[in-house]
């Protein structure tokens, strides 16, 4: 048998070979390929990004979250810009310590104390007006009727919760309020989600009048 003898121009020509020879489909899958990788790089980069803004706004991610009761190990800067007390219907007991929390961005959500030794301890410890560092508290969703504000979510503090009274901070808003058009009132007749106060609407004025028919002592 006859043995076939390779010289070194015959692997030359190999190596150079004309890419125009090469199949279509090979083609197509280099391409592809090369997408691929261009995709899955750019994939990663808006990754990376998500994953910063979401450490960035982990506070906030938390207080969205739907469903139950959530406890946070974090801590808030806000000033108490209200408080009240909460009683059940035919009751004159006091069953919760409600307060409204302002952040410097303007940021407004209520806060609930609901036994009786937390509402003792927030009634002398915390005063409106103030601004305090909470700490350890819980956050869950709002009652579905008469919220005092059109926030979804409720801070709710516990045994756990510390309290560090600072110094005034003057960013920090004393009140938050959400004006509404005289008009929008009606509309929300029969709504009892979020609390309404109406206040009364001038019409019309006179100039002063006298007379001297009117009761002398009023």
């Amino acid at each position: 048998m006859k043995s076939k003898t390779y010289e070194r121009g015959d692997f030359e020509a190999d190596e150079h070979r004309d890419e125009s020879n090469e199949k279509p489909w090979v083609k197509y899958l280099e391409h592809n390929k090369r997408q691929r990788e261009i995709y899955e790089n750019q994939l990663h980069e808006n990754l990376q990004e998500v994953d910063h803004e979401l450490s960035n706004y982990a506070a906030i991610v938390l207080i969205m979250l739907v469903g139950d009761e959530r406890d946070d190990k974090g801590s808030i800067k806000v000033r108490v810009s209200r408080d009240w007390d909460g009683r059940n219907a035919c009751s004159t007991y006091v069953a919760k310590k409600n307060y409204l929390l302002l952040d410097e961005e303007g940021t407004q959500i209520q806060a609930v104390a609901s036994k009786y030794s937390l509402i003792a301890f927030f009634k002398k410890w915390v005063k409106t007006g103030k601004v305090y560092m909470f700490s350890d508290y819980s956050v869950a969703k709002a009652a579905d009727t008469y919220r005092p504000i059109s926030g979804e979510y409720v801070i709710n503090f516990s045994r756990k919760t510390t309290i560090e009274g600072l110094d005034d901070i003057p960013a920090i808003p004393r009140y938050k309020f959400e004006i509404e058009a005289f008009e929008a009132a009606r509309p929300r007749e029969r709504d009892v989600v979020t609390l309404m106060d109406v206040v009364g609407k001038l019409t019309k004025y006179t100039p002063i009048q006298t007379t001297n028919n009117g009761k002398k002592n009023v």
